[in-house]
């Protein structure tokens, strides 16, 4: 194996927009998996990767002690190997903080084994899945993973996942999660029949500092108005809302 990917002390490791590929993964899960990797941040954004990358990066997980970040936005990840990748969340030795799958061409039959790695997880903090058509039958067992009191995501982007008002009451219960201080809800569908499930899951949160809305341009103008003052009665709480 090449020394410099042997005992990669480079952080980050930067791989985005290229050719890499499933067998380029394949070559640098070896090195993850050294005890004496030290990657911080590993970004493979737009790199050709499918779901069969999935199945290199779990066991690779599972042995790292040293990733922080993963970022694989704009791959083609929905495939059976999807639940290899978000089970290493489960590993002990995972300490992953940050899970970038935004555009990675999930549906929501994804949404139950990244509710599985979420739930027995106790160190991802930033959590982007957008632009990915998450809501189905399966969208409410992540929501109920995040929504736990235990959770630790504190960065939740569902920006453009196909959102409609009958969603709306699964977004609620995530005001129990003590840790959420950050919800993106961009572009979606939502519209006067989803405010009140807005203004409860603001309200009732303990910890959300920052709830962006922007885009959303079903929602009427007085109903923006009456979400952008409930920013008097939770102080320090941004609300963005165009």
């Amino acid at each position: 194996m090449c020394m410099s990917l042997k005992c990669v002390l480079f952080t980050p490791y930067r791989l985005s927009d290229n050719k890499f590929r499933d067998d380029g993964v394949k070559f640098l899960c070896s090195a993850l998996k050294h005890p004496e990797c030290k990657i911080h941040t590993l970004c493979l954004q737009q790199t050709g990767l499918t779901d069969r990358a999935c199945s290199y990066l779990g066991p690779a997980l599972r042995e790292n002690k040293s990733l922080r970040s993963l970022l694989l936005s704009y791959n083609r990840l929905e495939g059976p190997h999807f639940g290899d990748l978000v089970a290493a969340l489960s590993s002990p030795p995972c300490q992953l903080e940050e899970l970038d799958l935004s555009s990675t061409s999930l549906t929501d039959t994804s949404c139950s084994p990244l509710a599985l790695g979420i739930r027995n997880n106790q160190s991802l903090k930033i959590l982007s899945l957008s632009y990915n058509h998450l809501t189905g039958p399966y969208f409410g067992d992540m929501m109920e993973a995040l929504s736990s009191p235990s959770c630790t995501v504190e960065q939740l982007m569902l920006q453009e996942i196909l959102l409609e008002d009958e969603h709306l009451p699964l977004l609620v219960p995530l005001s129990n999660n003590k840790n959420l201080t950050y919800l993106e809800l961009n572009h979606n569908n939502l519209t006067g029949a989803s405010t009140a499930h807005l203004r409860e899951l603001i309200l009732q949160s303990p910890s959300l500092k920052e709830i962006c809305l922007y885009f959303n341009h079903r929602l009427p103008r007085e109903d923006r108005r009456s979400l952008l003052e409930l920013r008097a009665q939770k102080p320090g709480l941004e609300i963005s809302i165009d």
